[in-house]
């Protein structure tokens, strides 16, 4: 990691620590996609989260010093629907593509906090010198202004935190959640399956994590009986399913579909 000082001054220095050894792994259930599915130790005693996330891009995460809890990511980009219709090529394809990222590695040691005093300090020094400098050349040039003319010049003062509010996004360009997927992350990819029954639903990612899937088309009686418990859990006031987990939804589609696609407009799954 790089410290830079916050003077505005051209100086910096890299910041790097040993990654602890990871040990004594708990699992939990599958839950929530922002939830953890494992805690653990590091070999320095620090507790360590791990989540998964599965999307099309590596996830990447500005260095984050702040003590306690670290948080390990493992990333799988999404395979194809062909790989999905068997448990053993899904699986081989995580064990082979799926990686760990950092997301938070605590600096137990405060090495990132000595390094910021050390620029800073230096930095606050550099901008001593070269207001120093500007004071001289003004002391000499004060007897050669001309009258009528002043003589502007910058001036550099310490450093100070500058707050600049982030802009609101405006309400007009951003995409809307679609109504009969209640809880849809906006803009979202949908994963559309056709079944070998005949009937059609949408998996989609819901604000808050976790995947929820819509019947597609006009409301069947039965439609909360349509799919088993492993799969998910219906609700009957949102008229969707809740999945159980991250993999369930894809799992079960995957071999029983004659026809899939996925897009982030709707209207592509029309006629299919």
């Amino acid at each position: 990691m790089r410290v830079r000082a916050r003077t505005g001054e051209a100086v910096s220095e890299v910041v790097e620590w040993n990654r602890d050894v990871l040990r004594k792994w708990q699992w939990h259930m599958p839950g929530a996609r922002h939830e953890a599915v494992a805690d653990g130790e590091l070999s320095n005693g620090a507790p360590v989260k791990l989540f998964i996330e599965v999307s099309q891009e590596r996830p990447h995460y500005a260095p984050s010093p702040q003590l306690g809890t670290a948080s390990l990511v493992f990333w799988v980009y999404m395979p194809s629907m062909e790989t999905l219709r068997h448990m053993a090529s899904a699986r081989a394809f995580v064990e082979k593509n799926g990686v760990l990222v950092w997301k938070n590695l605590p600096d137990t040691q405060g090495l990132i906090a000595a390094a910021q005093a050390r620029v800073d300090g230096e930095g606050n020094e550099r901008a001593a010198a070269i207001r120093a400098k500007w004071e001289q050349f003004d002391s000499q040039r004060v007897g050669r202004q001309m009258p009528g003319h002043t003589f502007h010049r910058q001036v550099f003062a310490p450093w100070a935190p500058v707050i600049t509010p982030k802009p609101e996004p405006k309400p007009e360009t951003a995409p809307k959640a679609l109504p009969w997927a209640p809880g849809q992350v906006p803009g979202s990819m949908l994963n559309f399956y056709r079944l070998k029954d005949g009937s059609a639903w949408v998996v989609y990612r819901r604000e808050g994590g976790g995947l929820g899937i819509a019947p597609w088309g006009e409301l069947e009686d039965g439609w909360d009986e349509a799919l088993p418990p492993s799969v998910g859990t219906a609700d009957p006031d949102l008229c969707v399913y809740i999945a159980r987990d991250q993999a369930s939804p894809f799992l079960y589609f995957g071999p029983r579909s004659k026809t899939s696609r996925n897009d982030a407009d709707p209207a592509a799954f029309e006629g299919l």
